[in-house]
């Protein structure tokens, strides 16, 4: 299943969560694998896009950066598939 992954990080935080970043990538779990990660500059955010089987891997994984960020986690689903559902559901 694929999920959005919103994470944060207070400026004051930014050297220890970019440390933490470095040293066990995001996320760090057998069950998650990252499709994409983007940083926006200047922000104190990004936003991963990663498939795991279950919200608990993906909880398991951000436990590494407890105390430096926060993140929000989402469901999602390709367009193409969404489209598809929405096609059937409007016949």
């Amino acid at each position: 299943m694929l999920f959005v992954i919103e994470i944060s990080w207070k400026p004051d935080k930014a050297d220890e969560f970019w440390k933490r970043v470095a040293e066990r990538r995001v996320p760090q779990h057998e069950d998650v694998k990252i499709i994409e990660a983007y940083t926006i500059p200047g922000q104190y955010r990004g936003v991963s896009i990663v498939e795991a089987p279950n919200e608990v891997a993906i909880a398991q994984a951000t436990m590494n950066y407890e105390g430096v960020s926060e993140s929000k986690t989402f469901p999602a689903i390709r367009t193409s598939e969404y489209l598809k559902m929405r096609g059937e559901l409007l016949k």
